[in-house]
């Protein structure tokens, strides 16, 4: 599910005079060129143009939340998640999930001695989770930002990182940087 994609000529590009965010109003950078907004997230956010990544998701998600219009979510954790747990190939241990949405992921892998700490750019997102996670009685660390950005995280390296939706919708300007991460 491609929710942006870069509008750039060639690799590296000079910003100056490109433009600015139609969601935000500011220019485009190096570190956050423009994306396309299209599809569901121009049906989201009531824009179509191009606008920051970042400004992008956090408003896409804010709406999506408040209208309960969720595509990502299944609502059931992810079956490659459910078979390794199931199948004891992967030991409890600590686990990262980007974009971790409602959750579902982030709390059966707490639910079964992981450790995690699910990230969301959207604070609806992550009370979703804390309230859930409360009901299920398990512990989750969890952190509202953009995943990108300077957030802290609870640890400094983790055995696992799990996302099923979330460096797909990045351009692929933004890849590498999430890769880093």
């Amino acid at each position: 599910m491609l929710i942006a994609s870069q509008d750039l000529e060639g690799a590296k590009m000079n910003y100056e005079g490109k433009g600015r965010c139609v969601l935000c109003d500011t220019p485009f950078t190096e570190d956050d060129p423009p994306v396309s907004v299209k599809g569901w997230v121009a049906e989201m956010t009531g824009q179509e143009g191009l606008a920051h990544y970042s400004c992008m998701a956090f408003m896409a998600n804010a709406v999506a939340y408040e209208r309960h219009k969720l595509p990502w979510s299944t609502g059931l954790p992810h079956p490659v998640v459910v078979n390794l747990t199931k199948n004891e190939e992967i030991a409890p241990g600590t686990l990262l999930e980007p974009g971790a949405g409602n959750g579902e992921n982030a709390i059966f892998l707490a639910a079964r001695g992981f450790d995690v700490t699910a990230v969301d750019i959207s604070s609806a997102a992550i009370e979703k989770i804390r309230e859930h996670a409360e009901k299920m009685d398990v512990a989750i660390h969890t952190v509202v930002g953009d995943f990108l950005g300077d957030i802290s995280l609870p640890h400094s390296k983790y055995d696992y990182v799990f996302e099923r939706s979330f460096l797909q919708t990045l351009p692929p300007s933004l890849r590498e940087k999430y890769v880093e991460r």
